[in-house]
């Protein structure tokens, strides 16, 4: 239930621009900015863009109110979400809201069963393996771990999800993401007023996205037809009908797939980049995910029975998504006046949810931007539970979770057992765009490890 106007006002940050309020602050530097806002106020903190009010929810118990607590108040009608859905993704899953977005949910829900997913593992499992074989030949070459991992997430992905390699492919879909991410990062963030002309940058971006969407359209071309012969996600929305007995019209199809395609591959691409990053700069806890993996799997890779025992590389995988979260920010718009933590929120407010700020909150996270994957061993968890969300969190939860999770472990496991991992970089940037990637890649010296 909606509170009525009987907080206080949430502290307000100015910003350094008359006009633009903090627009050029998060634009120039977003996470030191973040931090700066975390370091003052630590709870919430009203900020400006233009006319728009912004509250950046820092504290867990804020984002527990935004994403779970009271979710039914809190939409997706942002600019940025409008923005995603009209230049690049259409109404797909995480684009969508409403009664629409609950239909589309419980349509994809049971391609993400348990069950499923133990069949997806056989495919994560030959797809690594056919890695270890290619990196085997490549000993103490540099390579660059943000394409290799790309590459390998865009091959298991479209295996799994429509029973498709796509390795011809992965060149096409990586380099027209990559510019339609920067695009979109830049036409988000653009610091020009509302009336300039901003059809030069949406060109480029709106070619960008038809590069991707013809990929898309020849993958349900090729399955057309042929539906019944295939067990599969694509095969589920292509055999949906509504209340009338219509098919998914081609469009929402595209919608779907490209969404399920990039965001099914990006974040657990980026997330196992940055774990392979971490481990590198740690070599104590590389070497002891190298033991434990070595011990539970021998020269084979996990499988869906075998990843619950590799608790040290879930352990890893959780740390690294805490430090460097593939999402780093969600934001949600609040529909009905409402009040977190006792501050007056009002309606029509942008809310702002940052994991890159709430997963180094210092009053959660002993010495935050330490590399320690025990703190993720079973029963010292964090005891607030939205102290970390890098799925995000309510009934909004991200639909491949399991998947992604187990993904992970598969390949990070197999990968650490065999080669060990050497930083080339003094300095590796972050870069903050839809998802959280290194700046200019990662390029990592790779050795393998003796038998």
């Amino acid at each position: 239930m909606n509170a009525t106007a009987t907080g206080k006002e949430a502290p307000y940050y100015r910003g350094s621009s008359l006009i633009l309020g903090s627009l050029l602050d998060l634009e120039r530097d977003p996470a030191g900015f973040m931090q700066m806002l975390t370091n003052q106020y630590s709870e919430i903190v009203r900020l400006r863009m233009f006319r728009m009010n912004i509250y950046l929810c820092i504290h867990p118990d804020a984002i527990s109110h935004v994403l779970h607590d009271n979710h039914m108040n809190y939409d997706k009608q942002t600019f940025d979400y409008k923005m995603l859905g009209d230049r690049l993704l259409g109404k797909g899953l995480l684009t969508n809201d409403g009664p629409a977005w609950l239909k589309q949910r419980r349509l994809a829900q049971p391609a993400f069963h348990q069950k499923r997913i133990q069949k997806y593992s056989e495919i994560m499992n030959e797809c690594t393996a056919e890695l270890i074989e290619k990196w085997s030949r490549q000993d103490g070459a540099t390579l660059d771990l943000s394409e290799e991992m790309a590459n390998l997430t865009l091959r298991i992905v479209g295996r799994t999800l429509f029973s498709l390699d796509m390795t011809g492919q992965s060149g096409e879909i990586g380099d027209a993401f990559s510019k339609a991410n920067h695009l979109m990062t830049r036409r988000i963030f653009a610091t020009s007023p509302p009336f300039v002309n901003f059809m030069p940058l949406d060109w480029k971006l709106r070619a960008a996205a038809r590069r991707l969407r013809a990929v898309v359209g020849q993958i349900i071309e090729l399955r057309k037809g042929k539906e019944d012969q295939f067990d599969d996600l694509l095969s589920m929305l292509m055999g949906a009908r509504d209340d009338d007995g219509n098919p998914m019209d081609t469009e929402q199809l595209k919608d779907e797939v490209l969404t399920l395609l990039l965001a099914g591959h990006e974040t657990t691409a980026n997330a196992l980049t940055w774990s392979f990053h971490l481990l590198a700069r740690n070599p104590g806890e590389q070497s002891r995910l190298a033991e434990e993996c070595r011990a539970v799997l021998g020269q084979s890779v996990a499988d869906f029975q075998t990843v619950p025992k590799l608790q040290r590389a879930r352990m890893v995988m959780e740390e690294s998504m805490r430090i460097y979260p593939p999402a780093w920010s969600i934001g949600r718009r609040c529909m009905k006046e409402d009040e977190i933590m006792g501050y007056r929120i009002e309606a029509g407010s942008l809310m702002f949810l940052a994991q890159l700020v709430t997963h180094r909150h210092p009053a959660f996270w002993e010495n935050p931007m330490e590399f320690r994957p025990e703190r993720f061993r079973e029963g010292k968890k964090n005891s607030h539970g939205y102290a970390y969300f890098p799925f995000g969190g309510g009934p909004r939860l991200c639909i491949g979770a399991d998947f992604a999770m187990m993904e992970s472990i598969i390949i990070l496991s197999a990968l650490v057992s065999r080669f060990e991992f050497e930083s080339v970089q003094d300095e590796v940037s972050m870069e903050l765009l839809i998802t959280l990637r290194p700046a200019g890649g990662m390029p990592m010296k790779i050795h393998k490890r003796p038998d």
